[in-house]
């Protein structure tokens, strides 16, 4: 299963979907289902890359004169997430849109899970909120402006915890 944003737009008192094709997180990465959010385990890793020499031959990664190794999230680096920066009122105001179009899809769609999705997302926010600097945030590779941010952190032994709203993503089975 691979999963990509769903980006919810308000227009003309009905609710539009428009599927954005950024790949954020797959199956092959640990996923725990939260109330509000899908948390997934990441690992900083460390990615050897080739340097060209001798005219456009790619020397062997363990000879020393051609490779540099660097560190890398495993997950931002398989789905290719842009490290994004906001500070808490700019964060805040992108919040209240953007979980202001998935409850209006929900609204349209489920109506059922209106109200438990707005108690647990409150409660996700308010937790973001009270530890705000402690986050890192990632969009898509399309860098959407109107897309799903997600909030980052490290969780110990070179292992990081990455955040999506869970009802602003849509699997893929391929």
């Amino acid at each position: 299963m691979c999963v990509a944003a769903v980006v919810a737009v308000v227009a003309h008192a009905r609710v539009e979907i428009a599927r954005i094709k950024d790949e954020l997180f797959s199956d092959g990465f640990p996923i725990e289902e939260l109330p509000a959010l899908y948390a997934v385990t990441a690992k900083t890793v460390t990615k050897g890359t080739s340097v060209m020499v001798d005219g456009g031959s790619a020397e062997a990664e363990d000879e020393e004169a051609g490779s540099e190794a660097i560190q890398v999230i495993n997950l931002v680096a398989s789905h290719r997430l842009q490290q994004t920066n906001f500070d808490k009122k700019a964060y805040l105001n992108y919040l209240k849109g953007y979980l202001k179009g998935i409850e209006n899809h929900l609204s349209a769609t489920t109506p059922d899970v209106v109200e438990e999705f707005k108690k647990s997302a409150q409660e996700a926010a308010k937790a973001l909120v009270a530890d705000f600097d402690s986050y890192t945030f990632y969009q898509g590779e399309n860098l959407d402006a109107e897309g799903m941010v997600a909030f980052a952190r490290p969780a110990g032994n070179d292992t990081w915890t990455f955040n999506f709203w869970k009802h602003g993503v849509q699997a893929e089975k391929y």
